[in-house]
């Protein structure tokens, strides 16, 4: 069975077109572990008109498993704000479901929030924040003015003096969100508000991660040619 029930959503596309309807909200936040357990209900929303409550295990997607939170997050991405989802979910070691209809994407608790937050850089711990090494080109840290050698020491308010205070901070603040991000370049504090994105998959982050090595090797192939340059007229002077 597909994602979205196909004969429903064959009726919301002969009606509504797709690039209208936009992204679904569902309306709650789950919390910073490997499964998709809620954390947050927005009132009003999507998930609590369908009665999800703060603790709900959701497990299954109009019947497609979700064993992870990122499975939960990437079944909501393929569907769009009106669709109907039938949630399969644990509550008090009960099975329960859910008919939640997917209401439109806002900047708070909702489908484009949902899952951890998505920066797009590489770092490590170095005194009071996290020391840049790398930054993924067209990511949210890049297009924040991000650069390696920056100290991103907090993110959303939240210190960020380890890897697991960083994921914390992302996951709280949730992907779609914009996030008020704090670094240091050299003794200058720059405070930049940066839209968190979702996490692309691993072929993407694979792609970029190649090209970034085939850039690095044609710059060491660049000062290796300039290095045999200097030396072969120095060669040469001492012929």
């Amino acid at each position: 069975m597909n994602l979205c029930s196909f004969a429903l959503l064959s009726t919301l596309l002969a009606s509504t077109p797709a690039a209208a309807r936009g992204p679904g909200a569902f309306g709650a936040r789950m919390e910073a572990s490997a499964r998709a357990i809620v954390s947050a209900v927005e009132p009003g929303g999507a998930a609590a008109a369908a009665g999800v409550r703060v603790g709900d295990l959701l497990l299954a997607v109009d019947g497609v498993a979700t064993p992870t939170r990122e499975a939960f997050s990437r079944a909501l991405q393929a569907c769009s704000a009106g669709d109907r989802l039938m949630i399969r979910l644990r509550r008090a070691d009960r099975e329960r479901y859910a008919l939640v209809e997917l209401g439109p994407s806002t900047a708070g608790v909702g489908g484009a929030s949902l899952g951890r937050g998505y920066l797009g850089l590489r770092a490590r711990p170095a005194g009071r924040g996290l020391a840049v090494l790398e930054v993924v080109a067209g990511g949210p840290a890049a297009r924040a003015g991000l650069t390696r050698g920056d100290l991103v020491v907090r993110v959303g308010g939240r210190r960020t003096a380890s890897i697991e205070r960083l994921d914390a901070a992302l996951v709280a603040c949730g992907a779609g969100r914009p996030v008020r991000v704090e670094f240091l370049r050299g003794a200058r504090l720059i405070v930049a508000d940066v839209p968190l994105g979702s996490r692309p998959s691993d072929v993407t982050l694979a792609r970029w991660r190649a090209d970034q090595i085939r850039a690095e090797v044609r710059a060491l192939r660049d000062e290796l040619r300039v290095l045999r340059g200097h030396l072969e007229r120095r060669r040469g002077r001492r012929e």
